[in-house]
């Protein structure tokens, strides 16, 4: 039947406005496009396979699920049509979506990839907390939307959700996500293996590559059963994508927990979630100034980690004296002499190719000049100290060189 409009099992009616995607007789993919008659709001109708009563089922139960239609971001059903032997899941239309695999052809800015997959780590929290597993993440099911220019992103296809009383999944997932031991259907998803599949599309974001690509000749079944692949401490760790060394270590550390085969030591979505909020929330970002790779900035770093070019030595002057600040400096009254100064005036510390000065006293003058302009600092104040900058403590210059 090819009808112009749908009357759905909750008593609304959908004017059918375009076909999206036909894969045959028995569709199995996004198929219609349609407007809900009373608001115009627009929907997408996906054809469940005929037959699939547990299908059926589980989107009747997802329907009535009223915290998980309270997830703007995760597309549950919100409604189903019903069109002669065909029964269709109705669900909210993404108005200029991109899939996280059409992303990946044409990436991003590093800081709007982590919040990305902060997002993701965030939205298979909530189902989790939920008790729903989504049984099918890839990257291919989750959808990317630009709000005024900022990413926003939403879950798709919860046709293989379990748990919450959901019937079982079908099938493992995608091959290329899905844990070692989802090749067994007969074991259902569950927060470990949620986990690892939602390691494998963060891989892609922040690495640029698919954790099972590798020159060693093992196949997906086998790279699944392996511990990490790209795991730096490897001495023939793969070469494809960015180097992990890249990372911020927790995310480094993170991986190596979750990309092995063993479920029970692998990081659930909600840590990922709150290490990647961490991250997010103080994303220093460098560029190294021979290779222009960009990397996360930590006070371990000494060295480009892509190119290995040696950060320069970091020298504070005062008068006569040279301080090298290797990894923290605390400038004070013993180095200029002066009573005016505070024993603990301002410790410097060192961030990869940065420094960091942070104000500790409260009772004498702190001025700052970058960039030609001086200004006074407060008590408690952090600032970034750049080649050439100067501090003046008091009536004492230092110069940052």
């Amino acid at each position: 039947m090819n009808k112009t409009t749908l009357r759905s099992t909750q008593g609304h009616t959908f004017k059918v406005t375009g076909q999206l995607n036909t894969l045959g007789g028995q569709c199995s993919g996004l198929d219609l496009a349609v407007r809900e008659g009373g608001s115009g709001t627009r929907y997408v109708v996906k054809w469940l396979i005929k037959g699939h009563q547990d299908e059926i089922a589980r989107n009747e139960i997802l329907l009535k699920m009223t915290a998980l239609q309270a997830i703007p971001q995760v597309l549950a059903p919100r409604d189903i049509v019903r069109d002669g032997n065909r029964v269709g899941i109705v669900t909210p239309y993404l108005e200029c979506g991109m899939t996280i695999e059409e992303l990946l052809q044409n990436p991003r800015s590093v800081r709007e990839h982590m919040v990305i997959a902060l997002q993701l780590a965030h939205l298979v929290a909530l189902l989790e907390g939920l008790g729903i597993h989504h049984g099918d993440l890839s990257s291919q099911n989750a959808m990317l939307v630009l709000v005024a220019g900022v990413p926003r992103v939403f879950l798709i296809d919860l046709d293989n959700a379990s748990g919450a009383g959901l019937p079982p999944a079908m099938m493992m997932g995608g091959e290329f996500y899905a844990a070692a031991e989802r090749e067994n259907t007969s074991n259902q998803p569950d927060a470990s293996s949620e986990a690892y599949s939602l390691a494998v599309m963060l891989h892609e974001l922040l690495l640029g590559t698919h954790p099972f690509q590798n020159d060693l000749g093992l196949t997906i079944e086998q790279a699944r059963r392996t511990p990490w692949l790209y795991d730096p401490n490897l001495a023939a760790r793969q070469p494809y994508g960015l180097p992990p060394e890249l990372l911020h270590p927790a995310l480094v550390d993170t991986f190596r927990a979750t990309l092995q085969p063993d479920p029970a030591l692998r990081t659930p979505a909600a840590r990922w979630r709150e290490i990647l909020r961490t991250l997010v929330a103080d994303c220093r970002l460098a560029f190294c100034a021979a290779c222009q790779m960009p990397f996360h900035i930590h006070s371990g770093r000494s060295e480009c980690p892509s190119c290995r070019l040696r950060f320069q030595r970091a020298i504070v002057t005062a008068a006569s004296q040279r301080l090298e600040v290797p990894q923290s400096l605390m400038l004070g009254r013993d180095h200029c002499g002066n009573p005016s100064v505070s024993r603990e005036h301002v410790w410097i510390t060192r961030r990869g190719p940065e420094l960091i000065a942070e104000v500790r006293s409260a009772t004498s003058p702190t001025w700052l000049c970058a960039n030609g302009q001086w200004r006074e600092l407060r008590a408690g104040e952090v600032v970034p100290l750049p080649h050439g900058a100067s501090l003046r403590l008091h009536d004492s210059e230092f110069i940052v060189e």
